[in-house]
């Protein structure tokens, strides 16, 4: 219960000194300083911090992240040439995989069931995909 306590009174200090807008690295930070300053064991710290990042990924789940996607080119579209730019679509907040929908003209030279015109996981929420031009 003794640890209960502390850890109670720990989290009131920090709160106490800490903005509204603290990020994580500024609470983890302060929680340590506190902790060590008064001699508050590291399992009372852990619990401290743990409360502290539900509550800051509480607050911060309302806040929808937009995908965005980005295009790199390689080398400039030229008349005469085919150009297969890689499109990156970075969406951090979803797991599964997009839908995305390609059209290309039918006049063009390509392959409509090429792979590389699926989206491919580089990263978690990081996909990328070409298509020609």
């Amino acid at each position: 219960m003794e640890n209960q306590g502390s850890a109670e009174i720990l989290y009131s200090i920090v709160k106490s000194q800490l903005g509204v807008s603290a990020t994580l690295v500024e609470i983890e930070t302060q929680v340590q300083a506190v902790a060590d300053s008064a001699g508050i064991p590291s399992l009372v710290a852990d619990e401290v911090l743990l409360r502290f990042r539900t509550e800051l990924k509480t607050a911060n789940a309302g806040q929808d992240v937009v995908p965005r996607l980005f295009v790199d080119w390689g080398d400039l579209p030229r008349v005469g040439n085919q150009v297969r730019p890689e499109f990156s679509l970075l969406c951090p907040k979803y797991a599964s995989r997009p839908e995305i929908q390609i059209h290309v003209d039918a006049d063009l030279d390509h392959d409509p069931n090429d792979a590389l015109r699926r989206p491919q996981a580089d990263d978690p929420g990081l996909w990328t995909f070409h298509v020609p031009c």
